[in-house]
């Protein structure tokens, strides 16, 4: 967990999110069962709900014009033999959603650097399992929901 937002974003989505009240992101990296791609995985925890809808609006316009990016975690592109180094240099494509007052995303990048080809099926599933199934449907989920607790023995 990190409370520098600025971890997860560039340009003009890195002042979005610290504006809306970023205090902290979560994110991992992994790579695909296939070993084709490198995908990012991250939650940033915005202050209200309102917040994550004005982030989740202001997003695409700031990608589509190449103001700004989600960020892939590359923690040894620094390496002589880094794996995860597409993430950092290569063409990245991201997707976002928001539950709550969470800002969800992921990047995926191919682990052997070259481009993601317009409508590539697998990177695109990659992208909506992390970003729906995984980190909106199963990590947060169970986040907003609070375990029953036995109850006492009835009387």
């Amino acid at each position: 967990m990190l409370t520098d937002c600025r971890a997860a974003a560039s340009g003009e989505i890195t002042k979005l999110i610290t504006t809306l009240g970023c205090s902290q992101v979560v994110r991992g990296t992994m790579k695909s069962p296939n070993g084709a791609y490198l995908v990012t995985g991250g939650i940033v925890n915005l202050d209200t709900v309102a917040s994550a809808e004005k982030a989740y609006e202001a997003i695409k316009p700031i990608v589509d014009d190449g103001k700004g990016r989600f960020l892939g975690y590359a923690p040894d592109r620094q390496a002589k033999k880094s794996i995860t180094k597409p993430l950092a240099l290569a063409s990245t494509h991201a997707g976002w959603n928001i539950k709550g007052h969470y800002l969800v995303y992921c990047v995926i990048a191919r682990s052997d650097g070259e481009e993601i080809a317009v409508g590539d099926p697998f990177a695109k599933q990659i992208l909506y399992d992390v970003i729906e199934f995984y980190l909106r449907g199963k990590v947060l989920e169970d986040r907003a929901t609070d375990p029953i607790a036995p109850s006492a023995s009835p009387s």
